[in-house]
């Protein structure tokens, strides 16, 4: 009886270090994509993963829930705007256009931490590629 006490105390101590160092991640299609700190995001530039284009939204899990997340889309048109929706206190979903672009990215702010996420989207291309 000890050690199960013992063992459910550790794994809430390593489930709230995981939330605590946790940055947001970008799920589309049920497949994440891990943005890249704002620091090192000019090395990740011309280096490009195709994906599919079959999807409705984005979304975005913020497991810091107490800590407000901006969304902010890089390089779009005036014209279009991005519609973003909060669903639950963790988790933003982001509309997507499928005509508008094969190009997305968006800057994530949280606190005084910084995320690019990048999304190139090709119709021949399978999720992963």
């Amino acid at each position: 009886m000890k050690k199960r006490k013992v063992r459910i105390l550790v794994a809430i101590i390593l489930m709230g270090i995981v939330v605590y160092v946790s940055p947001p991640i970008m799920f589309v299609k049920g497949a994440p994509i891990l943005g890249n700190k704002c620091s090192s995001y000019k090395e990740k530039i011309g280096k490009k993963i195709y994906y599919a284009t079959d999807f409705e939204n984005f979304y975005i899990l913020n497991l810091k829930f107490w800590e407000k997340l901006e969304i902010e889309r890089l390089f779009a048109n005036e014209n279009h705007s991005i519609d973003i929706e909060k669903k639950l206190p963790v988790l933003y979903t982001i509309r997507h256009i499928p005509n508008e672009n094969d190009s997305y990215s968006f800057r994530v702010k949280r606190m005084t931490s910084c995320w690019y996420f990048d999304y190139y989207a090709n119709p021949n291309s399978p999720i992963w590629r």
